[in-house]
């Protein structure tokens, strides 16, 4: 797979229905464009079943604290090239991490998380044009001594288009 030099110029992301909030769009907005924006490829063509990796430092704002400090770990596998169009799989991990302060409690937030995605590369256009990611992870929560564990999911899906301006 050989990158084109050409940049999108406009990219729009399609919400669900279920997402209504500004607060919602922004984040999902400023995650999406963070990792395409840090998505790097190897300089050298890729051919089908290669791998590469990025590590991607993120903050995430939690309300009532400060932001968290995100690790996500991406390893991309090329399954196909048809038309100028490259599917990957992606297996991902994430370690999270907050130690802060709040009305004098400390707080320390972790967590860790694994996952796989689909991601869907316009080598024509040069961007990231959809993103399936599915991810199971595990925080924990200690203040004053008591401790707070979770498990959840997350489930997430993106479409990019572009428009020329």
């Amino acid at each position: 797979m050989e990158r084109g030099r050409r940049r999108a110029k406009y990219i729009s992301i399609r919400y669900p229905e279920k997402i209504q909030t500004e607060k919602i769009k922004s984040a999902v907005t400023a995650i999406i464009n963070n990792i395409s924006n840090k998505l790097q490829f190897p300089d050298k063509p890729m051919k089908i079943g290669e791998t590469f990796t990025q590590e991607i430092p993120m903050a995430m704002p939690v309300p009532g604290f400060t932001n968290m400090q995100m690790n996500i770990k991406l390893v991309y596998k090329l399954i196909s090239v048809n038309n100028d169009i490259a599917n990957f799989d992606i297996d991902q991990s994430m370690a999270m991490d907050l130690k802060t302060t709040t009305n004098g409690a400390e707080v320390t937030i972790s967590g860790n998380g694994k996952g796989s995605g689909k991601l869907v590369y316009s080598i024509k256009q040069n961007y990231m044009s959809s993103m399936v990611s599915n991810i199971n992870f595990n925080l924990s929560m200690i203040m004053e001594g008591i401790t707070f564990k979770a498990n959840a999911s997350a489930n997430a899906s993106y479409l990019a288009v572009v428009n020329e301006l």
